[in-house]
């Protein structure tokens, strides 16, 4: 009788102990995957759309061509100067 209570006992002991030391390795695996799918993820931001290229590029071109008129107009007024002198 004490010989079965005894691996009556051994067997809940046994089984209990082989159900917790399944459950913490699963609870790791679980954790350590969303760890790592969290901090997965790229950080560096998607490349930059090319709205309104077109028009940057006229409002670009309308620049220059401003600049050069400007440059075009001081020639004139020194031509000018000199031919007043």
């Amino acid at each position: 009788m004490v010989a079965t209570l005894i691996s009556d006992y051994h067997d809940r002991v046994s089984s209990t102990h082989k159900e917790n030391t399944m459950r913490p390795p699963i609870a790791v695996i679980l954790f350590a995957t969303l760890l790592l799918c969290a901090c997965s993820r790229s950080d560096t931001p998607p490349p930059a759309p090319k709205l309104f290229e077109a028009q940057r590029d006229a409002l670009d071109k309308a620049k220059e061509v401003g600049a050069l008129q400007l440059d075009a107009a001081e020639q004139q007024r020194k031509a000018m100067e000199q031919q007043t002198r």
